[in-house]
């Protein structure tokens, strides 16, 4: 489960950031703050041309291959 702590304090600390510095907010990460980085990655994906609902059922496999007992 180490890495999944890793993985959990990278996005906490990239979302302390969004909150802070993108959107110029206070206060603890909500669920407003990911709904809007998400919008916003959406945003991102559509500039970009990537399939961002492809790369949420690539993310959601790479999830449980990592949360799986034998995942870590």
């Amino acid at each position: 489960m180490a890495n999944n702590k890793k993985r959990i304090a990278r996005v906490m600390a990239s979302l302390v950031f969004y909150k802070g510095e993108q959107l110029k907010e206070v206060g603890a990460v909500d669920q407003d703050t990911v709904t809007d980085f998400l919008t916003d990655l959406r945003h991102y994906c559509e500039k970009f041309d990537l399939d961002i609902e492809a790369l949420f059922q690539c993310s959601c496999n790479h999830y449980l291959a990592e949360t799986s007992p034998s995942g870590e």
